[in-house]
Order: C-alpha cells, then sequence, then structure tokens
C-alpha cells in the first residue's frame, strides 16, 4: 500500500538515481503529467502506480493522468486494474492527499476512459443535442463539452513502450505538452525513469507552440 510505500520510495529513489535532485522546484515541476502505459500495464502489479503516486507527491505534481495503451481489451483491463486500485486504496490515497476523479486535492489522478476522438465525437454531440448552431460555436464551449474539461492542459506526456508519439488521448489537453518518449515497458517503469522525465522537462524552454 502506499503508506507502507512512502518511507521504500525515499531509499529507491535515491539508491536508482543518486545524481538527481531530491526535489524539484514547484515552480519549474510540471502542474499536470499524463503517461501514456504500454499493454504490459494490463498485466503489471500495483508497485508503478504506487511508485509513480509517490514521485508525484514529492515532487509538487497536482495532475496525473494515467492513459491505457494496447489493444482495446488490454485498455479495458487496465482500466480495470486501475479502478480497482483506486478503490482498494481509496482511504490511504485520501490521507496523502490523493483524489482519483477529483479536481481539489493536492493531487489528482484521472483515469482515462476515452480517447481524444471519442470525447470530440461526445462534446459535438451534445452540443447538436442543446441546439448549439454552428456559428455560434466557440473553443471554449466546445472545451466546456468535453467529458475531460475539469482537466487542465498537459504539461509534460510521457509516452512509454517505446512508441514514439502523443497516443490517442487527451488530444484537446495535449496541444502543447512537453514530450518525452522513454522506451522501457509500464511494468519496468521506475522512479528513476520519472526522475529524468521531471529533470528533462524543468531543463526545457516552454514555447508554448510559438505563442509565448
Amino acid at each position: 500500500m502506499l503508506s507502507q510505500f512512502t518511507t521504500q520510495s525515499v531509499a529507491l529513489r535515491k539508491a536508482a538515481s543518486p545524481a538527481l535532485p531530491r526535489a524539484i522546484s514547484a515552480v519549474r515541476a510540471p502542474a499536470h503529467v499524463a503517461v501514456v502505459l504500454d499493454a504490459t500495464a494490463a498485466e503489471a502489479g500495483d508497485t508503478q502506480v504506487e511508485e509513480l503516486i509517490q514521485g508525484c507527491l514529492e515532487t509538487g505534481v497536482a495532475w496525473l493522468s494515467l492513459c491505457p495503451g494496447g489493444t482495446l481489451p488490454q485498455r479495458a483491463v487496465t482500466i480495470q486494474r486501475l479502478n480497482t486500485f483506486a478503490a482498494a486504496h481509496r482511504k490511504t490515497l485520501l490521507d496523502h492527499g490523493v483524489i482519483v476523479g477529483g479536481i481539489e486535492g493536492p493531487l489528482n489522478i484521472h483515469i482515462v476512459k476515452q480517447t481524444g476522438r471519442e470525447e470530440l465525437v461526445s462534446a459535438v454531440r451534445s452540443l447538436a443535442e442543446k441546439g448549439i448552431q454552428a456559428n455560434a460555436l466557440t473553443e471554449p464551449l466546445l472545451r466546456e463539452h468535453l467529458p475531460t474539461a475539469h482537466l487542465p492542459a498537459v504539461d509534460l506526456l510521457v509516452h512509454l513502450g517505446g512508441e514514439k508519439s502523443i497516443g490517442a488521448f487527451l488530444t484537446w489537453q495535449n496541444a502543447y505538452a512537453e514530450l518525452l518518449f522513454i522506451d522501457v515497458p509500464w511494468k519496468r517503469f521506475t522512479p528513476a525513469h520519472f526522475d529524468f522525465a521531471l529533470n528533462d522537462y524543468a531543463q526545457r524552454k516552454r514555447t508554448y507552440g510559438g505563442l509565448k
């Protein structure tokens, strides 16, 4: 459980990546990290989830989106595993300030169930059902009708498993996300990999597609 893992994780993270700083400034840490899990997440245990949550708590990440990859059946299994983990450890997570599906915790975790395209279709259908005309459609209005409208923009997208793409998830939120591809499967993802991702992000100068 997370409560048992807390002290273990600090030692593990120091041993795994002694050259990296223990804490990243809240100014430099990404507020929203999205992780695209590969197909091995369908067969992985709870260790990687616990380590990732602990890493977010230690470094000030406020939002964590977990995007299950693989085939549709594999995605379904991964979503079920993540939901089971969240339900089984709900009290422990809350005690640590972790809210699954929430928006007001020190760390808010979102388990992504729909692809970005499915979300956009859902939003358009909702607008159509309300009789919104095309000339009245605006960017903020479309966003409000997305199933993930409560999620802020993704700052760092980490795609595991060797695939170099943004994946099929959080299309809207990923518009200006910084991308990092790590050629390691989820079941072998360690605190050292997460430390590497955060430190790589901290060294980047974000331009938000030229808007800044």
